[in-house]
C-alpha cells in the first residue's frame, strides 16, 4: 500500500478469462467450426486488447494466453486469460 498526500492506494492487477463456445452440427470434424471461431476470437481481441477500465489507474487490457479448452465433435471450447490493473484507495478527506 502506497500513501499519497490525500490518502491510501492499493494496486490491483485483475485477471479475468472469457470463454467461447462454438457449435457446428453440419461438420464434425472441425473445419467449419474453426472458421466461426477465428471470427469471435478476433472480434473479442479488437474489443479487449488496448482497452482500459474507466477506474482510478485503470491499464490497458493485455492478453495473456489463449487456448483450445475442450472439443467433441460439434463444439469447441477456446478460452482467453486477460490482466488490467486498477487502483484501490481510501481518502481520508
Amino acid at each position: 500500500m502506497v500513501r499519497y498526500a490525500v490518502g491510501y492506494w492499493s494496486r490491483a492487477i485483475v485477471t479475468f478469462g472469457v470463454v467461447i463456445a462454438v457449435r457446428n452440427y453440419r461438420q464434425q470434424l472441425g473445419a467449419q467450426s474453426a472458421d466461426t471461431l477465428q471470427s469471435i476470437v478476433g472480434a473479442v481481441r479488437q474489443s479487449l486488447i488496448g482497452w482500459a477500465p474507466e477506474v482510478d489507474g485503470g491499464s490497458p487490457c493485455m492478453l495473456q494466453q489463449g487456448n483450445l479448452s475442450d472439443y467433441d465433435g460439434a463444439t469447441t471450447l477456446w478460452t482467453e486469460v486477460y490482466q488490467t490493473q486498477h487502483f484501490i484507495g481510501v481518502d481520508p478527506s
